[in-house]
């Protein structure tokens, strides 16, 4: 369900999940109120005006790459259970289907642009290439870095908006390789800079366990079967989670699951017998369990209170 609130779209409901077809979607009737914006087939959807984007109520997975670049003011966004606050000069990377929420709170004065990506696009473009992002999804820039950001991103959104170019996948497929490569030498020189530490193996655990959480949560919720994926004791999994979040595998995965459920009792019209299957319970009465035992009210309670 989308609506406007203000100068706002709201999407009400927790089954969109392609950003390209929210967008398809906003472009029969709201395309005023979203502002500038192009959109490259089903690959890349370039807006001016992070503001515009609509204001996911609940937390949510794209299926696709986001960067956002914060001009002006600064925003929260909570990315896999952890929150990070934006501000001028700094960008972000999100991966596919990592749980995002921006709470839409943000200052007056917030200025953003933002570029989301299909995997498929990014896949053919950045095979063997090292993801840094993944290490630690902020860069920041110096004023250098951000002009040379913006030069690449007006150059890439005018391409696209070019309705006569000719070999226009092809001329943006080699842009945003140019692109990421730049970004790439951004990240690496903000790693030196920061004096930040390389990434050990105890973070590459870390970020495949919340990879795969992000991906398989509704399979199974076990400590085990994380462990068994990762091929290491769930004993060594818990341990190096602690250590580097702060927070045990298993007081993650139920965290993560309580955070869908919450967001499908309040923003969905699903029955708690459909939500209860959607996470794989076994019946209604162990979800209920467990979904009290971590909020302190039955999933009916949350519903009505909510």
């Amino acid at each position: 369900m989308i609506f406007m609130e203000k100068d706002k779209i709201v999407l009400k409901q927790n089954d969109v999940q392609n950003a390209f077809d929210i967008f398809k979607i906003l472009n029969n009737n709201t395309l005023d109120v979203f502002g500038q914006y192009v959109i490259q087939e089903n690959d890349i959807i370039f807006t001016k005006n992070f503001r515009s984007v609509p204001v996911f109520e609940y937390p949510l997975r794209i299926d696709a790459y986001i960067l956002v670049l914060c001009l002006n003011g600064s925003i929260d966004l909570d990315i896999n259970l952890k929150l990070y606050h934006l501000v001028p000069n700094m960008a972000v990377i999100l991966e596919p289907k990592q749980l995002v929420f921006h709470h839409n709170n943000h200052s007056d004065d917030f200025d953003a642009i933002c570029c989301i990506i299909s995997p498929s696009f990014v896949t053919d473009l950045a095979a063997g290439l090292p993801m840094l992002w993944l290490q630690n999804p902020i860069l920041n820039m110096t004023d250098e870095w951000k002009n040379r950001f913006l030069l690449y991103w007006n150059v890439i959104f005018h391409k696209i908006k070019d309705p006569n170019l000719r070999y226009k996948k092809e001329i943006l497929k080699n842009m945003f390789k140019i692109w990421i490569y730049e970004m790439l030498n951004m990240f690496e020189s903000n790693l030196t800079l920061t004096n930040a530490k390389p990434k050990t193996r105890k973070d590459e655990i870390v970020i495949s366990f919340i990879k795969l959480v992000g991906q398989d949560f509704m399979i199974d919720r076990s400590v085990g079967y994380y462990a068994d994926k990762l091929c290491i004791t769930p004993k060594h999994l818990s341990k190096t989670m602690n250590e580097i979040r702060g927070i045990t595998a298993s007081e993650y995965i139920d965290t993560y699951i309580i955070l869908e459920a919450k967001s499908q009792l309040k923003f969905t019209n699903r029955s708690i017998k459909e939500i209860c299957n959607d996470l794989n319970f076994a019946n209604q009465s162990f979800f209920g369990k467990f979904f009290k035992h971590h909020t302190g009210l039955s999933p009916l309670q949350y519903r009505e209170k909510v």
